[in-house]
């Protein structure tokens, strides 16, 4: 039996559904390892389009810095328990990760940059910490309870941007 035209077109919609579900998977939080962007797809302009560009966040770095860092992502992270949730107990390691991105959103993996890593905010600051690389991660042990701001800066394009965490 051949189906006729009405069945076909009332069963597009769900193998359309089927399709696309089985390729979207369910992202978890602690696997992510940056911000994304999901409102950038181009589906040709038949489902509709969005041209939004990528976000930058911080204070940008310069136009024609030699590196090309337009901005830094930065998330404050637990190495011990492996949580980001902002408040974390007295005596934890507690630090930032960072990436430096390009104006089009791709990030640097490289020595490229001159970052300065340190707490700008905090009942007692710890020294700085100085990098070449322009994604990685640093910790402190803070053994103070109090508000913290850590901050990184890339002193080449002068972008910089911050994460504030919590000591109790």
């Amino acid at each position: 039996m051949r189906p006729t035209a009405r069945a076909c077109s009332l069963a597009l919609p769900a193998v359309v559904a089927a399709a696309l579900a089985v390729g979207a998977a369910p992202v978890h939080a602690d696997s992510m390892v940056g911000p994304f962007d999901f409102g950038s797809f181009d589906f040709g302009g038949s489902l509709g389009s969005s041209k939004k560009g990528p976000q930058h966040y911080g204070k940008l770095g310069r136009p024609g810095a030699t590196n090309g860092v337009k901005s830094i992502n930065t998330w404050v992270y637990s190495p011990s328990s492996g949580r980001s949730n902002g408040s974390y107990p007295v005596g934890s390691s507690v630090g930032v990760k960072w990436n430096a991105v390009i104006d089009a959103g791709d990030q640097i993996n490289g020595p490229e940059c001159q970052m300065s890593v340190r707490i700008t905010q905090g009942p007692r600051p710890p020294g700085a910490f100085s990098t070449k690389q322009c994604t990685s991660k640093y910790a402190w042990k803070l053994n103070v309870p109090g508000e913290y701001v850590a901050r990184v800066t890339d002193a080449i394009s002068g972008a910089s941007n911050a994460v504030r965490f919590t000591i109790r």
